[in-house]
């Protein structure tokens, strides 16, 4: 394994590490301060649905209060204090009540379907009764089925909805309704007869479909093969957006359950357990290092012939040919050297691979205490987190030697928000050095002068 494909490796095992911090860090922000139902929920401990309505509520949606059919509000709004306000989302309730000003929490997948393979549901039992007579279904289930409640409070199944939306679309499954009857006015979703089934608008179909999927895949509720044929067709149409995705983090930093199919391609990052992720880090670390330690061994019994290598006054490469003689570079090769790979690395393009490839050469230059620094840096701030959001450009400004092995590079970040000038930072970089010949034709291509940082510390100057 060459030094590069080790610190490829080691970038996508801390962007792993960061990852599962990430998702560590925000279920603690979440828990800090639940109610008791919501610890209960936190420990795997069945609630009533009520209390995962308030969960959704308080803590999945407490800035985004929004229903999933309709897009209505349930912000406060005038005389709609606290309820829905229907001609604000272009909403007709159906029959001219008052169902459409209120909130509720609808199961995605509902009830009946997954209660309906349960013979509480179907059949009832001994100890549902009620005033002497026997009854079933959903009371029956509640009572006595853990794995039905534990269906019936599954926050990646919960979404808030209009009431009558909700009432309008009852137990029946998604789909396709011919003739577009538009019961709720503006709001893009039918309920046809024949046969009976709803159907969303395109924007969040996706949504319903991977929540389906979820439920299927978690709790074996056998959908049929067309059926979730037509799911991950909607699915893969309506892709994941942010929204869709933050929602399922705070659910699953809440109760410890991945939905599979919620995963953001744009940033090649499952929304997976905190302690899973660590440990496939560790694991993958530990693979590597065995690799890179063979590897280095075997090299190590070849015969390598140094070399020279011959540069102009501007640092680029002339002629390499075998040394003769020990080589050292000046101090004017080691201040070019030096400021380039403060640019590289301090700099941010727009361009993700383009910062990849950057920091994925920067770290062939490092050893020692700098090897470390810089790992630690890529942890904290990992170098493509505000690729696309922001831009940054690195200016030189003044370059200079303190002792034999030891220069010091002064410079200034300048910062761009959506392509404008938002504000300078100055900083100034220390390095210590050494030069070791390249003793392969694989390190005269990646580092031609042999020259390798082994200590470095970058400070931000104050009162400037």
């Amino acid at each position: 394994m060459s030094r590069q494909a080790f610190i490829l490796v080691l970038s996508t095992q801390l962007s792993l590490l960061h990852s599962a911090y990430a998702v560590a860090d925000e279920a603690s922000f979440e828990l800090h301060s639940l109610s008791d139902a919501q610890q209960a929920l936190v420990g795997r401990t069945l609630i009533s649905p009520e209390d995962a309505w308030g969960l959704a509520r308080d803590v999945v949606y407490r800035d985004h209060e929004e229903t999933l059919y309709c897009g209505c509000k349930w912000a406060s709004y005038d005389k709609y204090d606290g309820a829905i306000a229907p001609t604000r989302c272009g909403l007709d309730a159906e029959n001219g009540d008052d169902t459409g000003e209120i909130l509720s929490w609808d199961n995605v997948v509902p009830a009946a379907w997954f209660g309906k393979g349960l013979s509480c549901w179907t059949e009832g039992h001994e100890a549902c009764h009620r005033g002497g007579n026997e009854y079933r279904g959903q009371a029956c289930c509640a009572l006595l089925d853990t794995t039905y409640m534990e269906m019936s409070v599954d926050l990646h199944n919960i979404v808030p909805a209009v009431l009558s939306v909700n009432q309008s679309k009852g137990n029946v499954p998604t789909g396709i309704v011919h003739d577009e009857p538009r019961e709720f006015g503006q709001c893009n979703f039918e309920v046809g007869d024949i046969p009976r089934r709803y159907e969303p608008s395109t924007s969040i179909r996706g949504d319903i479909a991977r929540a389906w999927l979820y439920m299927d895949d978690t709790y074996g509720m056998a959908v049929t093969a067309s059926y979730r044929s037509l799911l991950e067709r909607w699915a893969e149409q309506d892709p994941v957006d942010d929204w869709e995705l933050e929602r399922a983090k705070r659910i699953t930093a809440l109760q410890g359950r991945v939905n599979s199919h919620v995963w953001d391609d744009r940033i090649g990052s499952a929304v997976a357990q905190a302690a899973n992720w660590r440990l496939i880090a560790l694991i993958s670390l530990s693979i590597t290092a065995l690799s890179l330690t063979g590897n280095l061994w075997q090299s190590g019994q070849v015969r390598a012939v140094p070399y020279i290598v011959q540069i102009n006054e501007n640092g680029e490469t002339l002629k390499v040919e075998p040394l003769q003689q020990i080589y050292e570079p000046n101090d004017r090769q080691m201040i070019f050297f030096l400021a380039d790979w403060v640019s590289k690395i301090r700099s941010r393009s727009i361009d993700e691979v383009q910062v990849q490839q950057d920091w994925i050469r920067a770290f062939d230059y490092l050893d020692g205490e700098a090897l470390g620094y810089m790992t630690r840096l890529a942890q904290q701030n990992p170098p493509t987190e505000k690729v696309g959001l922001e831009a940054v450009t690195v200016k030189i400004l003044k370059a200079s030697k303190l002792t034999t092995r030891t220069y010091q590079i002064a410079f200034v970040q300048d910062h761009y928000i959506q392509g404008s000038f938002d504000h300078k930072e100055d900083w100034t970089a220390t390095f210590t050095v050494d030069v070791r010949p390249s003793s392969s034709p694989d390190e005269i291509i990646k580092n031609p002068l042999g020259i390798y940082i082994v200590g470095i510390d970058i400070n931000k100057d104050f009162g400037q």
